[in-house]
């Protein structure tokens, strides 16, 4: 009998699944929620369910409900970190509540930096989102330790993001000398620069110098 059950149960799992496809499918979000949080609460680390609810309260434009669960779901798999610049979540990603998924992508990139403290690409993630949770100092940190690397590219990227930082700041000095040590490192910066926003004040200041002229100085080293 337990075997018989557990196929009805999956049977109706995978016909209530479906059907919340098709709903999605149609545009009928709510009734889809009707059927995967069921599921969800059934089963709470299924992460393609869980996935689903998150995005729906997002197009539902439910900001409290959508942070809640993908922060969550980051908890439950570390790797869902990534969802963060997922395009369903552009609407609700700059809202309050989403502070808590940031909050949850802190814990699980520090958790995991602990055991491998030179990933430099995690270390970026983290600076990134300390810096959407508005803690500057935290992320100016981050990125001294990058600056240390031994990968040129690594340090050229961190003094980039250190000075756009610096520039959205006010914090003309350091922005400036973060600029021309990222150009000198890796001259292509000076173009990225140059169309970046965040440094529209700092280049118009005349801080940094000619831009040109200092990443062909930088490729003629």
């Amino acid at each position: 009998m337990g075997v018989f059950k557990r196929w009805r149960e999956r049977g109706q799992r995978a016909k209530s699944y479906a059907q919340a496809e098709r709903h999605i499918a149609s545009g009928d979000l709510a009734a889809a929620l009707a059927e995967l949080l069921p599921l969800l609460d059934a089963d709470a680390g299924d992460q393609v369910v869980a996935l689903k609810v998150v995005e729906a309260y997002a197009e539902l434009g439910e900001a409290d409900s959508a942070s809640e669960r993908l922060a969550d779901l980051i908890q439950a798999d570390p790797r869902q970190v990534a969802l963060i610049n997922n395009a369903s979540f552009d609407d609700i990603r700059a809202t309050d509540a989403f502070a808590a998924v940031y909050e949850s992508a802190v814990a699980v990139i520090t958790a995991a930096l602990e055991d491998n403290p030179d990933d430099a690409q995690a270390r970026f993630l983290l600076a990134e989102h300390h810096e959407a949770l508005g803690n500057t100092l935290v992320a100016h940190g981050e990125y001294a330790l990058l600056r240390r690397d031994d990968d040129v590219s690594v340090r050229s990227r961190a003094n980039y993001m250190d000075a756009r930082l610096s520039a959205t700041e006010g914090v003309v000095d350091n922005a400036a000398t973060c600029l021309r040590e990222a150009i000198s490192e890796n001259p292509s910066l000076a173009v990225a620069a140059q169309t970046d926003p965040a440094f529209d004040d700092l280049l118009a200041s005349g801080a940094v110098g000619d831009m040109r002229e200092l990443a062909a100085a930088a490729e003629e080293k």
